[in-house]
């Protein structure tokens, strides 16, 4: 059944691709590319992140604080992202996304990366202006190609995989079915989807606002920076499966797992600005809502319930001052099966507190 009801889709979604007429001008496009690139994906990195497990905790134990160090490394590599007048390059963003997500343990010998995960990825953006309604538009739609692995060989069922691994790491595995040591994982996906991304300005500036009065004028004792604009992206995705898995993951994993992302990037300029000119802006800070459902069967997961089937974070993040790409970041999240390569039995709830990069935006104009 999901499998027809998602090959309708993307051959829909495909239809729309090659049969809506582009609306939108050459400027409004370069626009629009300039908001995809400052709202995608940040890499972040987190110190002694905090992890409660619900179930299934690494290795078997009542722990609450296993790891380090949390990094999610995401870098963008964009072709296309200028002006042309060609029109293939006017229409199209292609962003080449190499993904590697590492948890290093801080409860086992030498402070191990055990599994790291590795995501390439690549997307090809097709700038539209689809009408919705109430004067909400698609901004462009998207496919791409997505590889998940964690680079290990080892046994995939933590039972076959006991006899080669070293005694004093059998506990690792401990309340596991997969072999969370070293077992292989690999999949394969087509990503699809489309972005509702748009850009606000204020019709006045607003300075002295919340804590932008903590940099003020020393001579007028006003802050510097008043709040000009808002960025905003909600970005629908499903990830196709494509492949034939080497791991046994029928009735442990999601293999219909949509997806929903929501950005608002709130930007400042100089509190003296005429908001009626080209403003100069800088992003003072961005609030990121992410949400996943797993359909199709994996009640085979020890203690499975419907919350096994919800994945959901929130992340916070602050511009420092004097610096372009860096900002400090607060995130909490809920894995109700962890998407961190063979770890899909695990439960937990999580706090991470660090810092962010990303292409935000800095002394531009939308």
């Amino acid at each position: 059944m999901f499998q027809h009801l998602f090959r309708i889709i993307i051959l829909s979604i495909l239809f729309v691709f090659l049969n809506c007429p582009v609306l939108i001008g050459q400027k409004d496009k370069l626009t629009q590319k300039k908001l995809i690139k400052v709202l995608e994906d940040e890499s972040t990195l987190s110190i002694l992140p905090f992890y409660h497990y619900l179930e299934n905790s690494i290795g078997g134990e009542d722990t609450k604080f296993p790891f380090a160090l949390d990094a999610h490394i995401s870098p963008h590599f964009y072709m296309f992202n200028e002006g042309s007048d060609h029109p293939f390059g006017k229409n199209i963003l292609i962003d080449i996304n190499p993904q590697v997500d590492v948890r290093i343990f801080r409860i086992q010998e030498s402070v191990p990366v055990r599994t790291a995960s590795y995501k390439p990825a690549a997307k090809l953006h097709w700038l539209q202006d689809i009408n919705l309604f109430g004067g909400i538009k698609i901004r462009n739609l998207y496919v791409g190609y997505l590889h998940h692995s964690n680079g290990q060989d080892g046994n995939s069922i933590a039972a076959l995989a006991a006899n080669d691994i070293r005694d004093e790491y059998e506990y690792i595995n401990d309340s596991h079915h997969f072999n969370v040591y070293n077992g292989d994982f690999s999949l394969n996906f087509i990503p699809v989807g489309f972005d509702i991304a748009f850009y606000k300005r204020r019709n006045a500036l607003k300075p002295n606002s919340s804590w932008l009065k903590l940099v003020n004028d020393e001579e007028t004792g006003n802050s510097k920076f008043a709040f000009c604009s808002t960025n905003y992206l909600l970005r629908v995705n499903y990830n196709i499966h494509v492949g034939n898995p080497k791991t046994p993951l029928d009735g442990y994993y999601s293999f219909y797992r949509p997806s929903i992302t929501f950005k608002m990037a709130r930007n400042v300029v100089s509190s003296g600005a005429d908001i009626n000119e080209t403003l100069i802006e800088r992003e003072l800070d961005r609030f990121n809502v992410f949400l996943s459902w797993g359909f199709g069967k994996m009640d085979l997961i020890e203690n499975f319930n419907t919350l096994t089937r919800l994945n959901a974070r929130i992340t916070y993040h602050v511009r420092l001052p004097l610096s372009s790409n860096i900002a400090i970041m607060a995130q909490a999240g809920f894995n109700g099966s962890d998407s961190y390569n063979i770890y899909l039995e695990d439960k937990n709830l999580y706090f991470k507190l660090g810092i962010s990069t990303g292409s935000f935006l800095y002394n531009e104009s939308i």
